[in-house]
């Protein structure tokens, strides 16, 4: 399915007179490398860059107000530790105790709640603004410069590429670098991209699905979301922020605790992702540009293995879980450790 949504975004980026496609960190890395091997016989193909990004790295930076603060806090998010809260969300390494007492939190370590706190969190947010402010604008100033570096500032017309859903990072991404007309390449799009998107005047595409309803669970993406992630995430820690460290922009990535089954997984499978589009290419060579993969047929193995997975399939995922600490949450894992026993009746846990 690599294949065919490499191919997808290559026929559609070229009907669209896009100049540069950027491959959003980090589940689009593992496509570009498919659209990198499939354009060898594409002179005239979009320029493809692999672009550092994420929900905390361009929203800590976005923040210019108190009231982009508050509106950052409105974000829903597991009960959390407050300093990872802030840490996470806002950028803010520490919260001097007295400002905590004042609210009524004993010490950073209580855990926040998003609907039982919301009064306190928002005025904890407001006396710590100056703070959550001044650290954006060193963060924003930064990725700006690598933005820069990387074309964003350019002529032409250009293009995100990431696995979806409702465009948050190219709303950001836009806004950030004032290009109003920044496109968009998802294998997903969810219904609510519409509302984001049209008040900027932008627009994007889904390959599998396109403005779909995320509660749709009679749709195979819906259903199985976080086993379709699993194949999209590369081998690095989410990306925090660019950081300027003598003289040079280097960017500050999340720590790879726990995910050591992770990585093993993902580097053998995106190998192989490699491997084949690499085949395909050089079997179809200049037939490629007549060759179309619809979505659903592209996924329809991978989807296979889902729904009925045996012993074997099920072996394959085990010790691989997912973080999520922009959104309090902690390392889930797809499967449990399969005992020896040939009884053990294996079912995946996501």
């Amino acid at each position: 399915f690599f294949f065919g949504f490499a191919k997808w975004i290559l026929e559609q980026a070229v009907a669209d007179g896009i100049e540069v496609l950027y491959f959003l960190a980090r589940d689009g890395d593992i496509v570009k490398k498919c659209y990198d091997q499939l354009v060898v016989n594409f002179p005239s193909a979009p320029r493809s860059v692999y672009l550092r990004a994420s929900r905390r790295g361009v929203n800590v930076a976005a923040l210019r107000t108190e009231a982009d603060v508050l509106a950052l806090l409105e974000v829903n998010f597991t009960p959390t530790p407050i300093r990872d809260l802030f840490k996470n969300r806002f950028g803010l390494d520490l919260i001097p105790p007295e400002v905590l007492n004042e609210i009524g939190y004993a010490s950073d370590a209580d855990r926040a709640d998003f609907k039982a706190d919301e009064e306190k969190l928002r005025q904890l947010v407001k006396n710590l603004a100056p703070q959550i402010l001044q650290n954006a604008l060193e963060e924003r100033e930064a990725l700006l410069e690598y933005y820069r570096e990387q074309g964003l500032y350019g002529s032409g017309k250009r293009a995100v590429v990431d696995i979806g859903h409702v465009g948050t990072l190219q709303s950001s991404i836009s806004q950030l670098v004032g290009d109003k007309s920044l496109g968009g390449y998802y294998f997903v799009t969810f219904d609510k991209i519409e509302e984001r998107l049209s008040p900027l005047g932008l627009s994007a595409k889904g390959y599998l699905g396109d403005a779909i309803r995320e509660s749709d669970k009679s749709h195979p993406y819906c259903k199985y979301l976080l086993m379709f992630e699993a194949l999209f995430l590369n081998d690095e820690g989410s990306f925090v922020r660019m950081q300027r460290t003598q003289g040079e922009l280097v960017p500050v990535m999340l720590p790879l605790d726990g995910e050591a089954g992770r990585i093993n997984f993902i580097r053998q499978v995106h190998q192989g992702i490699i491997e084949f589009a690499k085949d395909a290419g050089e079997v179809l060579e200049h037939d490629l540009q007549g060759h179309a993969l619809a979505g659903d047929l592209a996924i329809s193995g991978y989807l296979s293995v889902l729904q009925r997975p045996t012993r074997v399939d099920a072996t394959l995922f085990e010790n691989v879980g997912f973080e999520n600490v922009y959104s309090g949450r902690d390392s889930r894992f797809v499967i449990h450790k399969i005992e020896n026993d040939p009884d053990t009746t294996v079912a995946m846990s996501i």
